[in-house]
């Protein structure tokens, strides 16, 4: 065999052994990052080791309302009470929106703070709730009479009716927040209880609460509250309003997705009365089927 037939049989095993080597790295592991609008940064953020946690079924109530609606204290009382009789079951987040949230640019500085998110007014576009006249709420996002706005002396019942229905997933999440440099690390796990087909979308939110400041409020003379506490306002999405795909297909029974967001806290919020929320979404019936709340702490 000639120098010049060696060379074309080197050359074809090296081409076929380069080719077999690049197929073979053609895989990627889990975990692995969404395409998408997720701020994941799992390079800077790194997992941490979750817990085992008891499961059991948390509903969200997402309460639409505005700073000079003044019919909207009164579902403030309503959600107030249900969470004090469903502790950590219940989850709120108040979502100011619309043309009762609007700045106003009175003399005496009154109502001059904006509560409204692009978040919040991206929910808004997409469900209608100003439209339909507030205040008003979803639970869930599931729908009763074919809409998914509830009216407040509604609430009651279908929450009650929502803790009822046994969890489909858990959701865990763990924040570390650096004081010094206002970054904030949220790592969440979501954990199926049961085989399941489907699609599934995370959405992570940050609200903020007790803040003191204007509200009116038609029950009391005069109606204009310079320092009403508002609670659980909705601050901003961290992995955009409608979240993000995690799981899709087939999933067996304790499947588990984990993801890692890195953030910068904005400076005009308090770190104190942050929490991050993440909700869970069937992406078929787009009703959310797990909800979990984490305060952030130093």
């Amino acid at each position: 065999m000639n120098s010049q037939k060696v060379y074309k049989i080197f050359f074809l095993l090296y081409f076929i052994s380069f080719i077999a080597i690049w197929m073979g790295c053609d895989k990627i592991e889990q975990p692995y990052k969404e395409s998408g609008n997720s701020t994941s940064d799992t390079t800077a953020c790194p997992l941490p080791t979750f817990d085992v946690q008891p499961i059991v079924k948390k509903v969200l109530l997402e309460e639409f309302t505005g700073h000079t609606c003044g019919n909207c204290p009164a579902s403030h009382d309503i959600s107030s009470s249900l969470k004090q009789m469903y502790g950590n079951r219940l989850i709120l987040i108040a979502v100011h929106t619309g043309s009762f949230a609007l700045p106003k640019n009175y003399a005496d500085g009154s109502f001059a703070y904006d509560f409204r998110s692009p978040c919040g007014e991206e929910l808004n576009n997409s469900f209608g709730n100003d439209a339909a006249g507030l205040p008003n709420g979803m639970i869930d996002r599931k729908k009763v009479n074919g809409n998914e706005i509830i009216r407040p002396n509604a609430w009651g019942t279908e929450v009650q009716k929502s803790l009822g229905n046994a969890p489909l997933a858990g959701l865990q999440i763990i924040n570390n927040y650096e004081a010094s440099s206002g970054k904030l690390c949220t790592a969440v796990q979501t954990a199926f209880t049961n085989a399941i087909q489907g699609t599934y979308q995370l959405m992570i939110y940050l609200t903020e609460d007790s803040i003191i400041n204007w509200q009116k409020d038609y029950r009391k003379n005069p109606e204009n509250i310079p320092d009403y506490v508002h609670r659980h306002v909705l601050r901003q999405s961290i992995n955009g309003t409608f979240g993000e795909t995690i799981a899709r297909g087939q999933l067996l029974k304790g499947h588990n997705a984990k993801r890692s967001y890195k953030i910068q806290l904005k400076s005009t919020f308090n770190p104190l009365k942050c929490s991050i929320i993440a909700i869970l979404k069937d992406s078929t019936t787009s009703e959310i089927i797990q909800v979990e709340e984490e305060k952030i702490t130093p």
